[in-house]
């Protein structure tokens, strides 16, 4: 082999290792650029995502604030207009019942409801209490009741033993009186109608169903009278009367022949009798 083929062979080599090797190099950077670029291109992506998701929460917590607010707006125009359509019903509910409690149809509606109360109550106590922008309804009511009450008298009849047992006690020396919370004019025709007045030397009755209590009327008979409390018993039949009695300082004696039981009646006062002839000889022996 001549130089020149040995230096064209070694010219030849070269430039294939140097063709070599700079392909190898090429290749390397290559890898080396792309390795850089795709990270370069996650790093962004992540900045990206990051810069999204950082706007994006940040445009709903903007979003929470706005909502919140106008739902803060809304709760409280919603509440002052509940507000004022509360007071604007409450002043037509007041203006209504002003002009109800006016009418004929109220003073009915209070006597249904007491009615009521009664049936409800039985043999029980019952105290009604109105309220204070119905007082001047008082004496309509009370006339009401009392019209009721006296449209049952006349079919009321004696007590059975009654008229024995007054005359027994005539007899014995006893001085009756009737004491009544009943209007006097009323007491008076009701024991004339039955001819009881003369076993009396007196009625006490209110004069008017507005007037002084029993306790009152029976003060101030016993007072004017000069009669000593003790020696005096009141006959009555319901509760109440035993209450009347130990307020005058009187014995009592309660008969069921009212509208409360035995019971109650036992509760309030040590002689009870069902039978108005016992009581001549229970009065003996009290």
């Amino acid at each position: 082999m001549t130089i020149e083929e040995k230096l064209q062979h070694f010219y030849t080599a070269s430039i294939d290792s140097a063709m070599q090797e700079a392909q190898q190099v090429q290749t390397q950077h290559q890898e080396a650029l792309d390795k850089i670029f795709q990270e370069h291109k996650e790093t962004k992506e992540r900045q990206i995502q990051s810069h999204i998701q950082a706007e994006t929460d940040n445009l709903k917590r903007e979003i929470n604030k706005t909502v919140s607010a106008r739902q803060l707006e809304y709760r409280r125009l919603l509440s002052d207009k509940t507000e004022e359509i509360k007071q604007q019903l409450f002043h037509d509910v007041a203006e209504r019942l002003a002009q109800f409690r006016s009418t004929p149809e109220y003073l009915e509606y209070l006597s249904q409801r007491i009615q009521e109360a009664c049936d409800f109550a039985g043999e029980d106590a019952l105290v009604v209490y109105l309220d204070p922008a119905d007082q001047n309804r008082i004496p309509e009511l009370a006339a009401r009741f009392m019209e009721h009450y006296n449209a049952g008298v006349p079919g009321c009849a004696v007590t059975a033993h009654a008229v024995d047992t007054l005359q027994t006690l005539a007899r014995m020396g006893w001085q009756q009186a009737v004491l009544s919370a009943s209007r006097r004019d009323y007491l008076i025709e009701q024991v004339s109608a039955r001819g009881l007045q003369g076993f009396f030397t007196e009625l006490l009755g209110l004069a008017d169903i507005y007037g002084v209590s029993k306790v009152q009327l029976g003060t101030d008979y016993l007072r004017r009278t000069g009669i000593d409390p003790a020696h005096c018993v009141m006959i009555g039949d319901p509760q109440h009367d035993a209450e009347v009695a130990a307020a005058i300082g009187a014995k009592c004696v309660l008969y069921t022949g009212g509208h409360q039981s035995r019971a109650l009646l036992e509760a309030a006062c040590p002689h009870v009798i069902d039978d108005l002839a016992l009581l001549p000889d229970l009065l003996e022996s009290l």
